[in-house]
């Protein structure tokens, strides 16, 4: 561990917890449910669907890693600012979309917003958290999972307002002006805040080749380590799950279910809302009695609900799945990051929480891709059990794997 802080700092992490809040706050306002059914009333088959709510991550995985090494060597605040910047000023541009294309485009480089600040804050947020990583790390995850119920039931409410049960295109550019200028508002925040939170920056005098070299060495020291690809793919295969829900439970609710899109805004938020709810007690279980035992067991309760939501249609069993699928969620997200960063050496942890999140992309990017080619009709149940069943498999498949290859549930390997 990281023999400068090894204590919980508070008031710094509530001041990181608030930066986070507010900047993800917009950006989950332009996701589930307002993306996919923008996508929708674009025209977009279901193959883009997925391949529109899976672009966001397919930037992360192209960027996530290498930022995180930045922000080791070149400091946590700027990096931080460089992504508020892009959660503040992308939205604006979905206002000028009318074609699925154009969507696609947008999302590409809406995602660098994650993409540069997600692996950054929650580097700072282990740092600040001292040996209470499961803990504090399963607090700071509850904010972004928080801000994702949050918005996505404010994006809902908001498009029910402007444009009441069947929203047209100008009702979308709408939502999204609104979500711009929420962002803005986050970056102002960003600006005040960050100086305190993310304290000094790092030393100046190491020349630009020297922290490029270290920068490269701690990503190949990270992507190289079994134990620790191993823990990223669990947190992946949820996400592959998670991503299929992004994309295709609005859909799947207002177009096989007859549902609107408040009523699927309401679910998203269940399934969002309840791994908010479990995830700092999750993370406490982690620290005390291990983390692999905790990671599986996620991996199962995420399959079961995710592989029966189109079986049904009525509100209230779907509002029971919703809860469970998120309960699920709570159990690998509490403790996964946490294991990498007890995993990683001290000096290499962004780029450890970079390389994590890179690999959590490519499953999230997978999941409603893949879906995607599955789903042929958007209004067939049938193709969502097709779609939804593929997925819950892999599920299954990888809680093998990751029991069969990683150590005992108490194990730890934090290193200087």
């Amino acid at each position: 561990m990281d023999q400068d802080k090894p204590r919980f700092e508070p008031k710094r992490f509530i001041g990181l917890c608030a930066v986070d809040f507010a900047g993800r706050l917009s950006y989950n306002m332009a996701r589930t449910p307002v993306l996919p059914l923008f996508a929708a009333a674009l025209g977009a088959p279901p193959a883009w669907i997925g391949a529109i709510v899976g672009a966001s991550t397919v930037t992360g995985i192209a960027f996530k890693a290498p930022a995180g090494a930045f922000s080791d060597h070149f400091g946590r605040r700027r990096t931080l600012l460089l992504g508020a910047a892009f959660f503040a000023f992308t939205p604006f541009f979905y206002i000028f979309v009318g074609w699925a294309a154009a969507l696609l485009a947008i999302r590409l480089v809406h995602g660098l917003a994650t993409s540069i600040y997600g692996p950054v804050a929650s580097a700072l947020a282990a740092e600040l958290a001292g040996s209470r990583k499961g803990e504090v790390l399963s607090w700071f995850t509850l904010i972004k999972q928080g801000t994702n119920a949050l918005g996505g039931l404010a994006g809902a409410a908001a498009m029910q307002l402007i444009g009441g049960d069947a929203p047209s295109l100008p009702d979308f550019h709408r939502v999204y002006g609104l979500a711009g200028v929420l962002g803005v508002i986050a970056l102002v925040i960003a600006a005040a805040l960050l100086p305190f939170v993310a304290g000094s920056e790092p030393d100046r005098k190491r020349s630009a080749y020297e922290s490029y070299v270290k920068m490269f060495r701690g990503l190949r020291e990270t992507c190289t380590h079994a134990r620790i690809m191993i823990i990223s793919g669990a947190e992946s295969v949820q996400n592959m799950g998670m991503g299929t829900l992004q994309a295709f439970f609005p859909v799947y609710l207002v177009y096989a279910a007859g549902m609107t899109p408040m009523e699927a805004g309401v679910l998203w938020a269940l399934v969002m809302g309840s791994s908010v709810v479990a995830k700092p007690v999750m993370g406490r279980i982690s620290d005390r009695y291990g983390r692999r035992g905790v990671i599986f067991c996620g991996l199962i309760l995420c399959a079961g609900p995710l592989a029966a939501i189109p079986f049904f249609q009525g509100l209230w069993p779907l509002a029971a799945l919703s809860v469970l699928f998120g309960l699920g969620e709570a159990f690998v997200t509490s403790s996964s990051q946490a294991f990498v960063a007890d995993t990683c050496k001290s000096d290499s942890l962004g780029a450890a929480m970079g390389v994590f999140g890179t690999v959590a992309d490519v499953g999230q990017a997978a999941g409603p891709i893949a879906a995607g080619f599955l789903i042929m009709d958007g209004t067939a149940a049938a193709d969502y059990r097709l779609a939804f069943g593929a997925v819950a498999a892999v599920l299954v498949l990888w809680s093998i794997v990751f029991l069969a290859a990683v150590g005992g549930p108490g194990e730890k390997e934090c290193k200087d």
